[in-house]
């Protein structure tokens, strides 16, 4: 089973324009990366991932390139998600049986 997460990279601070495009790029092109966004805030990109490897030694080779200066790994937590009501049971709850 793939397991997903988000990761969060900050970029160094001496990464210029072209740089920080070349490095969303970089990530974009892992097999394992579904999305590269650049953000506002603490962080500088969002990428998301899923891959039926190891999520953390995938951070740690994104944390080895020249340009991350911190990565933050946020795994996801699959939902319990309710299975859809087979007739008899809508049959009981409606009071038929």
């Amino acid at each position: 089973m793939a397991s997903r997460a988000y990761f969060l990279i900050n970029v160094s601070e001496n990464l210029d324009r072209d740089g920080f495009i070349e490095a969303a790029l970089e990530l974009e092109r892992k097999l394992e990366v579904d999305f590269v966004d650049p953000v506002v805030g603490n962080y500088d990109l969002v990428v998301m991932v899923e891959t039926n490897g190891s999520l953390e030694d995938m951070a740690d080779s994104i944390a080895k390139l020249s340009w991350v200066k911190k990565i933050e790994v946020l795994k996801t937590v699959p939902l319990q998600r309710k299975r859809s009501l087979t007739p008899l049971e809508i049959e009981s709850f409606l009071g038929g049986a």
